[in-house]
């Protein structure tokens, strides 16, 4: 609510903001439990609500303690570049921190140091990839511009992501469309295709 109030003074949106995040939670069977943390699960304000949150508690605290650490943040998933395994693993304990002092926790899997090193065969590090919005970041041969090919770290769809879009694709059943035009599915696909998450990136670019 501090964070809120910082936004807006309008009384009535303070009055229903925080009502909602103080109501109980009811369930199937008509028990109410009560809620003492956090934004309402599936509330359409919810997203809202925690991103400015974590805006104050992430994104403007990483400015002022590490200024020199650039860092992407998208909802409650975030990558920080680090120069060394050492200032790594002081920024992940520094957020344990952070975090805790705010009343939330590091995810115990996904908190975590990856060594983004080029090269592959002499990276002794235990965890070499991560994936982030879709895409697996790891080790992959990557063509240079002037033909030869080398190792790099770079970007390529996950296998997630890659198995959500096939399922979507084959839930078109364009198999059996056979009375359609190619030019008509094209234009019912091409929206799907081209605007969402269909923009297919070849392994080592992005």
């Amino acid at each position: 609510m501090k964070a809120v109030r910082h936004h807006t003074d309008d009384r009535w949106v303070l009055l229903y903001i925080e009502r909602w995040m103080k109501a109980d939670l009811i369930r199937e069977d008509g028990t109410c439990t009560p809620r003492a943390r956090g934004t309402p699960q599936g509330g359409v304000i919810s997203p809202l609500l925690a991103n400015l949150f974590l805006h104050y508690v992430f994104d403007c605290w990483m400015g002022w303690t590490w200024p020199d650490v650039p860092f992407a943040r998208y909802a409650d998933d975030a990558v920080c570049h680090c120069r060394t395994q050492a200032q790594a693993q002081q920024l992940v304990d520094s957020l344990g921190e952070r975090f805790a002092a705010c009343g939330l926790t590091l995810h115990p899997e996904k908190a975590h140091v990856v060594s983004c090193r080029e090269g592959g065969s002499h990276n002794t590090h235990p965890i070499k990839a991560f994936n982030f919005l879709g895409y697996a970041f790891q080790t992959r041969t990557t063509r240079a511009r002037a033909g030869h090919l080398f190792v790099g770290f770079k970007p390529a769809v996950s296998r997630k992501a890659l198995k959500a879009m096939h399922e979507r694709v084959r839930s078109w059943q364009l198999h059996r469309r056979t009375q359609r035009t190619l030019q008509s599915l094209a234009a019912e696909v091409n929206s799907v295709i081209v605007h969402e998450e269909f923009i297919l990136t070849p392994p080592g670019q992005i």
